[in-house]
């Protein structure tokens, strides 16, 4: 009985083994790299908060980069990916292209940029600190073209990534810098497609107003520690038991 026992553990142990499945448990961890996603549609270029919301966005983010001691990589996006560079340490790279992102007006493609993202921080773990790192979006919300939200949002619960979301603007909204095709056009800030993002990765939603905001952010943010997913038995693990259960038998 107990010989039979332990083949039906040894074949169940083998198929799952097989299978490349991992179990994951839910912990405080500490991300080993960050990605700031910064959007550079064109509604970004509306007046409802301090000179505009990219700018407000980029004035975040580079004060985002001297609170966070452990890697960080940037991606800006607008209807494709603009500029990217993967989790360093060298902040001052970083901290060039955010100060070079200019508007684009190719439309805005938040599903793009979270697949993105995901891609390159998930390519970030190593054998040393299995935690996954954590995506921070700044955006106005507004999602025109390319990859459904729902596709995106999906892929980040599949791979355990969690994404704080900032909205930059205001519910009222603002008009565009003036241009040819924006005279008259009101851009309100979109916080259900921000809020659905961090919700569906168990994150944090944050309003953008002014820089006065800024410090109370980053303060509550606390992604130095945060409560995330930790890989517990992987099929490593497994073929470790399957041999100690062969001898045991």
């Amino acid at each position: 009985m107990t010989s039979l026992l332990f083949r039906i553990l040894i074949m169940v142990f083998v198929i799952l083994s097989v299978s490349q499945i991992t179990l994951w448990y839910i912990t405080e961890t500490t991300s080993n790299s960050f990605m700031i996603l910064l959007d550079a549609g064109g509604s970004m270029n509306a007046l409802d908060v301090q000179s505009s919301r990219l700018d407000l966005a980029k004035t975040f983010s580079t004060r985002l980069l001297d609170n966070v001691s452990a890697k960080i990589g940037f991606l800006s996006f607008a209807g494709t990916i603009i500029e990217s560079q993967n989790p360093t340490f060298d902040k001052e790279d970083i901290k060039y292209l955010i100060e070079s992102t200019e508007i684009s007006q190719s439309g805005t493609d938040i599903g793009l940029a979270l697949v993105s993202g995901i891609d390159k921080i998930t390519s970030e773990e190593s054998d040393e600190d299995m935690s996954i790192g954590t995506l921070i979006l700044v955006s106005d919300g507004h999602d025109t073209v390319g990859i459904p939200l729902s596709e995106a949002i999906k892929k980040a619960v599949e791979n355990h990534v969690q994404i704080i979301t900032v909205g930059v603007g205001t519910l009222e909204g603002g008009s565009f810098i003036t241009g040819p095709t924006s005279a008259g056009i009101i851009s309100k800030l979109n916080e259900n497609n921000l809020k659905l993002i961090a919700n569906s990765t168990n994150s944090n939603y944050y309003n953008l107003k002014s820089e006065d905001d800024i410090d109370s952010i980053l303060s509550d943010m606390n992604y130095e520690k945060k409560e995330g997913f930790i890989p517990l038995i992987t099929s490593e693990h497994l073929i470790f038991v399957i041999f100690s259960l062969f001898i045991l038998e």
